[in-house]
Parts: structure tokens; sequence; C-alpha cells
């Protein structure tokens, strides 16, 4: 114990900190009589989204290009060649702008999928209004699950050998800006851009799958209304959890990942918490919360071991 680093204290100290007080959620959550006595862990408002997989590729698919665009176009803008090593600080630089780029594509089609089906943004806890509780959902939701995402992630480092890019360039330039970049790329772009197309986009129209829509699956794959107004309703403020779109949500979170070293193995488990607070709160606010707290922890981790080895 007296051979730990500065790091290594500050980590045992946050999670120590962060473990009690999801006991103490946990334990609220326990004790409470049912649904209609849960509080916010309860407040389930989610609509069934009305697009389709069609939709869904699309969003995907403009996920995809934008990348290659933004970043094609910066290669050039810099004058890197194909297949050219490219400095850790240019890289860091080159990820961010992409980063924005795929975020402003990506949030377009969401936002034009919410007007075409005509939602709201209330639907998926994005009105202003929304916001503060969000927050705090998400925030209560981080420190009731990323214990248990940390513990898988330190079981498996043991045995796979963890590597981020992000680090890398890090590690490779050694200049503040470099650290700028990946602090924004990493707390802020990559949060709100994975929660909005995993989320609000994916598992939101993988809840359709239902025996109701299965009858007629037309509206699953070209979009359109629910199939009945009372399967719309049912899913409004529903008690129960849709987990096979939990699960195949979390593994594409996983996949999307997989040069990560065990990070795969551990983001899978984050998704399902995820996945499962976007359940139960209706709100993307919430799980960009979440998801942000972990990135900005993590981030605030590796800075300290750079200047505190």
């Amino acid at each position: 114990m007296g051979d730990w680093s500065v790091t290594e204290w500050i980590t045992a100290g946050v999670f120590l900190s962060i473990s009690a007080l999801g006991a103490v959620f946990w334990i609220q959550v326990i004790r409470t009589k049912g649904p209609e006595n849960s509080g916010w862990f309860w407040n389930h408002q989610s609509v069934t989204p009305r697009w389709g997989l069609v939709d869904v590729l699309t969003v995907a698919f403009v996920w995809i290009v934008s990348q290659a665009l933004a970043t094609s176009g910066l290669f050039q803008i810099f004058g890197v060649s194909q297949g050219q090593e490219i400095p850790p600080d240019l890289s860091a630089r080159i990820a961010l702008v992409s980063g924005i780029a795929q975020l402003i594509c990506t949030a377009s089609c969401f936002a034009w999928l919410i007007c075409r089906y005509q939602h709201t943004e209330r639907d998926f806890g994005l009105a202003p209004t929304q916001w503060k509780s969000g927050i705090l959902n998400g925030l209560k939701a981080f420190c009731m699950w990323i214990p248990l995402v940390w513990a898988v992630q330190n079981i498996l480092v043991v045995f796979i050998e963890y590597s981020h890019p992000s680090f890398e360039r890090i590690k490779g330039s050694g200049e503040t800006f470099t650290l700028i970049d990946v602090w924004i790329s990493a707390v802020i772009i990559a949060p709100i851009l994975e929660e909005i197309l995993f989320r609000g986009v994916l598992q939101s129209w993988l809840q359709r799958f239902r025996r109701e829509t299965l009858a007629n699956p037309n509206p699953l794959i070209t979009g359109g209304p629910d199939l009945t107004p009372e399967a719309s309703s049912a899913t409004n403020h529903q008690s129960s959890i849709h987990l096979s779109s939990i699960i195949i949500t979390s593994v594409l979170f996983g996949l999307a990942h997989f040069s990560q070293g065990p990070a795969p193995y551990s983001l899978f488990v984050l998704s399902l918490g995820l996945g499962f607070v976007y359940q139960r709160t209706g709100s993307i606010i919430a799980c960009i919360t979440m998801h942000m707290a972990l990135n900005f922890i993590t981030m605030m981790l590796f800075t300290f071991d750079q200047f505190f080895p």
C-alpha cells in the first residue's frame, strides 16, 4: 500500500466513493414497494418510435460516410497521404474534427426522424425542462452501475492488454493541445454521438419488436405509425423491460469498440446499464450524462497518471 502512486490512491478513493453512493441508491430502490413508489428510477415515459429499419440504416450510413468524408478532407487539408504515418498531435486533431462532423450529421438525422414521424423532443427527454431530471438520473445511475463496469474492466486487463488510440496519441505527443483535443473528443463528442446513435436511434427502433408489430412487419422496415393505438399506449408507460433490445444494442455497442483490447466486454456491461436507464427514464440526457461521467473520470485518472506516474 505504501508503494502506491498518487494516481492509484486517487483511483481507489474515487472507486470507493462512487461505490458507496451507488450502494445508497440501490438500497433506496430495493426498499421501495413498486414502480409507482420508486421515484426517478421508474419514471418511464419513452414512446415507441415510428421509424423503421430503412431509417436506422440511413442514419448508420450517414454516420460512417460523414467520418470517411471528414477524414479524407482533413487528410487533403493537412497534406497527409494514404498510408502515411500521422503524428499523434495531428491524429488527435483529425479525430476531433471528424467526430464533430459525425455528431452534427448524426444529430441532424435524429432530429429529422423526430420531425418526420411527428414525435416531440419530450418523447426522448430532450426538452429543456427535462434536462435537470435527466442529468440527476444519469448521475445516480452512474454511481449504481459504473462500479460493476470498472470491476469487469480491471479483471479483464489482467488477461488482455488494454489499448486506446486516444491514450496513445497523448503519450506519443506530450503536448497540451493534444490532451485538450482528446478531452473534448472523449468527454463531450463521443458520449453525445454514441448515445444518440445507439440509444436514441437503434435501441428505440428495436423496442418496436413486439408480438403486435411482428404480426405486420412492414412498419418495422419502412417506418410508419404503430399498428394500433393500444400498442402505442402500452409502451408509453410500461413497467417491463424490453430486454432483447438492450442486449442487441449492447452487443453492437461493444463491437464498435473492438480495437480497444478488453473494452468491448466492459462496454457491453456499460451498455446494458445505459439501455436499462433509457427504458426506465425515457431520457437520452440521462444516458449521455452517465456516459460523460464515465469518460470524464477515465480521462481525469489518465491525466493524473501522466503528471504523477
